[in-house]
């Protein structure tokens, strides 16, 4: 029951890198000399976070597609034997992680009471805020189908959002089952300009206070 407090003290900090790796589904491996009641916690923690069931829909047409978006994009997870500590490796993607997980992951450390539940819930408010998100992109980058300005809207939308990359990367699966050419062409534009900006770190922004 208490895996969500086990992963902080396993990680602190660095738990928003498995956090934001869940949020967009990506790969993580862990080390086979890790305990199993670690593996465990670990492969919990990665389920309560998964955003996976938003997209049950995706077929095997689109399946390549999916493969080729999550392609040498995996965190590992590894034993530092001499400290007895843990670790976590990233992989040769730009951005792993964003100021919203990292959010998460201060205010799961602030609670004063570390109440399972209350853990759990916050975790979940954190992945209502990202479907409500994904859901206005969304909307905007149809608009922007008809109205280029509104793909800049959308660019001020994730910048402002401080999670633009796993916004984006959840657009793109969405794309996989809805397999909209024109979406997945402004999407790539969209990628492009926020290249131009410096990446999705130098674009982030966090507003608001935490999902508490």
């Amino acid at each position: 029951v208490c895996f969500i407090e086990r992963c902080l003290q396993y990680f602190s900090k660095d738990l928003a890198l498995l956090l934001c790796a869940s949020f967009c589904s990506i790969s993580v491996t862990i080390d086979p000399k890790i305990p199993d009641c670690v593996k465990k916690d670990i492969q919990r923690f990665l389920e309560c976070s998964s955003l996976s069931l938003l997209f049950d829909e995706i077929n095997v047409q689109n399946s390549k597609y999916l493969l080729s978006l999550n392609e040498s994009q995996v965190l590992h997870v590894s034993l530092n034997s001499e400290e007895n500590s843990y670790s976590i490796v990233q992989g040769n993607i730009t951005s792993y992680t964003t100021p919203f997980a990292f959010n998460c992951i201060r205010s799961l450390e602030e609670m004063k009471f570390n109440n399972p539940i209350k853990m759990r819930q916050l975790i979940e408010n954190y992945k209502v805020k990202i479907i409500q998100d994904i859901n206005s992109f969304h909307r905007l980058i149809k608009q922007a189908e008809n109205d280029y300005y509104a793909l800049y809207k959308a660019y001020i939308f994730i910048a402002s959002s401080g999670n633009a990359y796993v916004i984006i990367k959840n657009a793109r699966l969405q794309n996989c089952i809805n397999n909209e050419t024109n979406i997945k062409h402004l999407l790539n534009v969209l990628e492009q300009f926020i290249e131009k900006m410096g990446g999705f770190d130098a674009i982030s922004s966090l507003k608001g206070e935490p999902l508490l």
